[in-house]
This record gives structure tokens, C-alpha cells and sequence, in this order.
């Protein structure tokens, strides 16, 4: 849903002042709103506060702006740690990261910029200091970045592959081998465009797992992936025939009457600090509904 409105004949002014005055919001409010990419002048998002409105220029705002700048709206982000240079939180299942086609407001770039507003520009624009993604129906451990310094490193640290993630999924079925490695090229499915799929021209992917639980026709897997490829456990779990539980996109449809969302959870990360070379360990338990769903299986 948005807001439309028209630059009345004869007026020209700021873009922020005018989003202030039409929705009843502080012009600190309406800046934040701006930088996050929620205005567009005549179809183009605009992210610069000073950009000049003039009459007859059409202004699209997301809504509910209220929501957008209010510090509520970061409620459902638990800080697991945070200093001078990096956060690291625990994303709720059903927030999208960035914004994309489908996803042009609310997202966690959303509400980062509301709860720090001085991360804006920290990171290409619109990333708000995030250097790694999760999907949006898979919760747990992110890493942010509060400063420029620490983005840079951090981005480089990922790419050497030195910080070490790890996630909990229910997957279908039991594995052969209770510890294993699928090492397949993932790249974007021939059939399906808008999935990924194993394929030889695909680029290198290599997930590393071992079984932590077993019921009877279900498994609790802890997994390490080596590379960061766009839905590469989804994917990697689905090639060998054990799909994750609740995976509407890559799964059997096993169970999806009883859990809304992906069985997949960040649960813990290592790296050193990239400013102070500390040692970090950080873990997130489960979240209660997949707690739940863990329960039903004893």
C-alpha cells in the first residue's frame, strides 16, 4: 500500500520538507523515510533528502509511515551483541533483508536505519551495513557492520570464507552417512528461473553437515556451508533427495500443514572481530515455533 500524492500548482520545495508537512511526520522522520528508499518522484525511488519537488510531480510514499519511523518497529530484533563497530542480531523468520520487486518496504534494511540512523551509506546504497543475507523465512545470526572500517573487513572475511556459519534444519528422511559433505555447483535452474538448481555450470558449493537427531522419517541436521551460493542448503538438501521440512519453494510439501515456514535456523557463527581480532563465538536457539515442532516428534 502507498500513499500518492500530487505537488500542488506553483509550489516547489524540498523533498523531505514536503513529506513532512503532507504526512504529519518531523523532518528527521521524513529523512529516514527518504534514505530508506520508501519515496519515489514520478516512478523513481529518490534517495536524497534535498531533492527539489516541483509542481505537478508526482510523490509515491510507503505506508504505514508512522510504523516505518517508529522505534517500535525494531521490536522484533533481539541484539545478541553489539560495540562501536559491528551488531550482530538474530533475524525473525518472514523479514526479507533487502529490499527487491516484491519487497520495497519493512525490510530488517528498513529497520536498522530507524533503530541507527548513522548506518546509512555504509555499504553500497540500500545495505545499511549488512554484508550477508539470509532468506526470508529462515531466522537466526546476522552480522552488521556500524562503521566503514569494519564493513570493508568484514566483506573480505566473508569472501576468504573465515567466518564460520552454522544452522539447524529439520530435513525429510534419514541420510545414509550421519556426517557427510555435498559438494555440487549450484547455479540458476534451466527450467525455473527464478530457482536455483544443481547444475554443472553452476558455480562451486560445498555444504558440510552431520546428524544431530533422528525420528522416523525426519532428521535434526547441524550444517556448516563452506560457500555462501543463494539458497545453497535449500538447494543442496532438495538435490539429495532430503528436502528441508516446510520449504514451500525447493520442498516435498512434507509437513507444511503444520509449520508456515522453512525448518532452517542460523544458529551460530565464529570469527574473530574484524577491528579488534577478538574471538567470537555467538549462538541463537531455536526459535519457539520450531521448538514446537521438535516437541511433537519426541
Amino acid at each position: 500500500m502507498f500513499v500518492i500524492t500530487v505537488v500542488p500548482t506553483n509550489s516547489e520545495k524540498r523533498l523531505d520538507n514536503y513529506v513532512a508537512q503532507t504526512q504529519d511526520l518531523t523532518r528527521s522522520e521524513s529523512k529516514l523515510i527518504i534514505k530508506s528508499g520508501q519515496v519515489s518522484v514520478n516512478g523513481t525511488i529518490i534517495f536524497k533528502p534535498a531533492f527539489n519537488v516541483k509542481s505537478g510531480f508526482e510523490i509515491k510514499i510507503a505506508e504505514p509511515i508512522k510504523e516505518k519511523v517508529s522505534k517500535n518497529s525494531c521490536n522484533n530484533l533481539s541484539i545478541i551483541y553489539k560495540d562501536e563497530h559491528i551488531l550482530v542480531i538474530e533475524k525473525p523468520s518472514g523479514l526479507t533483508v533487502h529490499h527487491g520487486i516484491k519487497h520495497s518496504s519493512n525490510t530488517l534494511a528498513d529497520k536498522l536505519l530507524v533503530a541507527f540512523p548513522k548506518i546509512d551509506g555504509i555499504g553500497e546504497r540500500g545495505r545499511n551495513g549488512i554484508v550477508h543475507r539470509l532468506d526470508k523465512d529462515t531466522s537466526g545470526l546476522m552480522i552488521i557492520a556500524l562503521e566503514t572500517t569494519a564493513y570493508n573487513k568484514l566483506q573480505k572475511m566473508f569472501k576468504l570464507r573465515e567466518i564460520q556459519k552454522y544452522y539447524l534444519a529439520l530435513v525429510f528422511g534419514k541420510l545414509l552417512k550421519k556426517k557427510g559433505i555435498i559438494d555440487a555447483p549450484i547455479g540458476r535452474s534451466l527450467k525455473n528461473p527464478v530457482k536455483q538448481a544443481l547444475i554443472n555450470t553452476g558455480k562451486e558449493s560445498i555444504t558440510n553437515y552431520i546428524v544431530i537427531q533422528e525420528f522416523d522419517d525426519l532428521s535434526l541436521v547441524e550444517i556448516h556451508p563452506e560457500s555462501g551460493r543463494m539458497h545453497q542448503i535449500r538447494v543442496h538438501f532438495s538435490g539429495i533427495g532430503h528436502p528441508i521440512i516446510g520449504d514451500r519453494k525447493y520442498g516435498n510439501g512434507y509437513m507444511n500443514d503444520v509449520i508456515s515456514r522453512q525448518f532452517l535456523h542460523a544458529h551460530k557463527i565464529n570469527f574473530h572481530h574484524p577491528v579488534t581480532g577478538k574471538t567470537m563465538v555467538l549462538k541463537s536457539p531455536l526459535t519457539s515455533e520450531l521448538t514446537k515442532v521438535i516437541d511433537c516428534l519426541q
